[in-house]
């Protein structure tokens, strides 16, 4: 699927709106696998989001490829193969990623907790190529997966409305603002960006 309009997704679930409680409002053990999602985007574009209110959910063997442009020639702004937003319980496994764009977001947590990160390959070239974000996540099992990340000049990130909430960064694996009680074994990273772990 291509499209240059500023917001573009693949697959998805969703539980409830902001707002809502996780006990009244849910989507609890879906399971997507065995999927090929190939996206070009503009602005923001994103091939998987478990959002608000799920519970259980199960992303595996996956390819998933993510690129954002803003024309046939020029990288666009920002991509995430899989966002996991106010969700919990996810299982992310044995899933291949390939993703490009000015700040790339292959495995994105925010407001996420209790999810296993399990045997996935990821790719990501970009001006501010990360492996894992994120915010507010703990009780995370971050296990066996590989990362090879290219820092390259594809231009600068735009901040205009609805910029990412974790700032475009050049880490492997990065967890910020109050994440706490992650696990993170047995992985390898390969990056010539900033920091393989960074914890702050």
């Amino acid at each position: 699927f291509t499209s240059y309009c500023p917001y573009v997704y693949g697959m998805g679930v969703l539980g409830g709106n902001w707002g809502s409680s996780i006990t009244s409002l849910n989507a609890t053990a879906n399971r997507f696998m065995y999927n090929t999602v190939n996206l070009n985007g503009g602005y923001f574009v994103t091939g998987f989001i478990a959002g608000r209110n799920s519970i259980g959910t199960v992303v595996e063997s996956n390819k998933i490829q993510v690129n954002a442009y803003h024309n046939n020639t020029n990288r666009g702004d920002y991509s995430h193969a899989v966002t996991l937003e106010n969700s919990t319980h996810s299982t992310l496994s044995k899933n291949n990623i390939s993703i490009t764009g000015s700040s790339v977001y292959p495995f994105e947590l925010f407001d996420s907790s209790y999810n296993n990160i399990l045997n996935n390959n990821i790719n990501a070239d970009a001006t501010h190529p990360y492996g894992i974000s994120g915010y507010r996540t703990s009780y995370n099992n971050i296990t066996g997966n590989m990362f090879t990340l290219r820092k390259y000049n594809y231009g600068q990130t735009s901040t205009a409305a609805h910029s990412d909430v974790i700032e475009s960064g050049d880490d492997g694996i990065m967890l910020m603002g109050s994440s706490s009680y992650n696990r993170i074994t047995s992985n390898m990273i390969d990056t010539n960006a900033t920091y393989s772990v960074k914890l702050t």
